[in-house]
């Protein structure tokens, strides 16, 4: 919403002169004009390893630092456009 209304104040139409991008999928995301476009993170899966890392270091089954890649989901909606 801040960056909505900056553009406003700017004087910046979207998305015919910037893109507009944002991330978790706000609630009011679809409701604005044009819909917005997000980058999904997988939030319950992040939590749900972050805890099961914790609980690993702290039973002593994981002694070094563990890596784990989740995919975001990037929805394009009204508010981005392709470059020119």
């Amino acid at each position: 919403a801040l960056t909505l209304r900056a553009f406003r104040a700017l004087k910046l139409d979207y998305p015919s002169q910037v893109s507009l991008l944002a991330f978790d999928s706000p609630d009011w995301g679809d409701l604005v004009t044009p819909t917005l476009s997000v980058v999904r993170q997988p939030t319950y899966a992040i939590a749900r390893k972050a805890w099961e890392f914790l609980i690993a270091r702290m039973t002593g089954e994981a002694t070094r630092v563990q890596r784990e890649e989740l995919l975001a989901e990037v929805v394009i909606r009204e508010s981005a456009l392709p470059p020119r």
